[in-house]
Formats: structure tokens, C-alpha cells, sequence
């Protein structure tokens, strides 16, 4: 799919709140169980995670054996005003559909409250995942926080991303920037908060999300394929062979590490 294809999660979001504002009120009592297909997929808008491919894919494979014996923990769905919305449990959903199990009913959890509660929601649930969320992802959901929910304060944007109060105070010096330089909300959230940082700082290497992940995957790969599991039983002496490698790059290092959340 091209980039210029894909849904823009403000735009989505705007239209989100439209239809949940004019849209009827949800059957009552609330569901425990749905089918599955009947859950609207929104993850433009939901789905904070950028998980490593290999890590994603492993993650489903474990959850799909498990599916076939037994239905997973409920996922968690909110009415938009026309259907039930997906908002925490895009890879339980992504393992019923290879456990071959797509058009089973499934246990649902309904979460109620606003568009932004909602997105606030699955935030916070996506920073308590099993599948641990790395430094990065947590920014780039905090960052995805600070641009499309501008009446959320600060600490509710940091608890829920899993960030420090700092590093959000970052962000909204960062978006208030980069708008004034002529940028649209539309227009950053396609970036990634690492991205959005260096276009801050000057440094405009226009990589797109899915260029930045190959680079990262490619990165690790090589690390993997020349160290195995030696870096990271000694953390240490990897540090030191790093400094040794270039102590510029164990600069520019600890210099992301300050700024990452903790």
C-alpha cells in the first residue's frame, strides 16, 4: 500500500468524534461477547504500537496456538457512535484471524467514555502490553497524544504513554515549532516523534515511518548476526566496545537516552 493510500490518523480521529457526537447511543445492556468481524478496525487511530515485524509476528503466533484451545483475555471495544470500535487487542484480534477463528464470537470488555478518553485509553493500555512497548514506541504515542488531543493535560498525556512530564513538555515546544514553520497537525502526525525531532533540530532526513523501521531492522539484524546474545549478557562490555567503536557515536547515545522515556 502507498503512503499517500493510508488513512490520516487526525483526519480519522476528526471524523471520529463527528459521528460519535452525532451518532445514537449504544444497545444496553453492554455486550461481553461480539463477533469479531462485527468490530470496526480502526488502528490509524488505536493502534499506538510500531513493534519490529519479527517481534509482532512472533507475538501472534504464540497468541493464535493459545486461541485455538481456549478464547484469549477480552478485547476492549467502544461505541462510536455507529459500532463497536477496536481500541486495545489488535494482536488477540490479529490471532483469532490466523487461529482461523476470524468469524467466532469473541470476549469483549466495552470501555465508555469520549473519543479522546478512548484514545487516551488505549494509550495507556497499549504501555501495559505483554508485548513490551520499546522507548520509541512510547514516544511516538506520547507524541501522537500531544497532537491529537490538544485539551488533555500534560500529566494525563505522560501517565498514559508511559513518558515523563518532560519529555511531553518537549513535545508541545516541538509541535508549537514545527507549525509555525508552515507544518499541518495532518501533516505531523505522519511522523514519528524521532523524526519530528530532527525536522526540529534542522536535520530533515525525510524518512517515512515504514523507511525508518527497515533501517531499524536492518540494524538489528547485523548487530544480531555479529554478537548473537553476547551484547546483551554483557551489557557492559558492549557499552565499552562501543565507546571504543566511536566515541561519538556513545555520545550521541547518551545523549537519546536523556531523552527517551525512563
Amino acid at each position: 500500500m502507498s503512503r499517500t493510500s493510508k488513512k490520516n490518523p487526525v483526519d480519522s480521529f476528526d471524523a471520529l468524534v463527528e459521528q460519535h457526537q452525532r451518532g445514537k447511543q449504544p444497545r444496553d445492556p453492554k455486550p461481553t461477547s461480539l463477533p469479531l468481524q462485527s468490530i470496526k478496525f480502526r488502528p490509524e487511530v488505536f493502534q499506538h504500537r510500531r513493534p519490529i515485524q519479527y517481534q509482532s509476528d512472533a507475538h501472534i503466533r504464540a497468541l493464535a496456538e493459545a486461541a485455538k484451545m481456549r478464547d484469549l483475555d477480552p478485547v476492549t471495544v467502544w461505541w462510536d457512535g455507529k459500532f463497536f470500535t477496536l481500541i486495545d487487542g489488535h494482536h488477540r484480534r490479529m490471532a483469532y484471524i490466523t487461529a482461523g477463528k476470524g468469524m467466532n464470537i469473541v470476549p469483549v470488555e466495552v470501555f465508555e467514555g469520549t473519543p479522546q478518553e478512548a484514545l487516551e485509553r488505549a494509550a495507556s493500555a497499549n504501555t501495559k502490553a505483554k508485548l513490551q512497548m520499546t522507548p520509541s514506541e512510547k514516544s511516538t504515542a506520547a507524541w501522537r497524544l500531544v497532537l491529537m488531543t490538544e485539551t488533555m493535560s500534560k500529566a494525563k498525556q505522560s501517565q498514559a504513554a508511559g513518558v515523563s512530564d518532560g519529555l511531553v513538555a518537549t513535545m508541545r515546544r516541538t509541535k508549537a515549532k514545527l507549525l509555525k514553520q508552515g507544518m499541518t497537525s495532518a501533516g505531523l502526525v505522519e511522523l514519528t516523534w524521532e523524526a519530528a525531532r530532527r525536522k526540529a533540530a534542522g536535520q530533515d532526513d525525510d524518512w517515512t515511518p515504514e523507511e525508518e523501521d527497515k533501517r531499524v531492522e536492518a540494524m538489528a539484524l547485523s548487530l544480531r548476526k555479529a554478537l548473537g546474545a553476547t551484547a546483551e549478557r554483557q551489557p557492559e562490555l558492549f557499552w565499552k566496545a562501543i565507546e571504543v567503536y566511536s566515541p561519538q557515536l556513545a555520545q550521541g547515545l547518551l545523549d537519546h537516552l536523556n531523552e527517551v522515556p525512563e
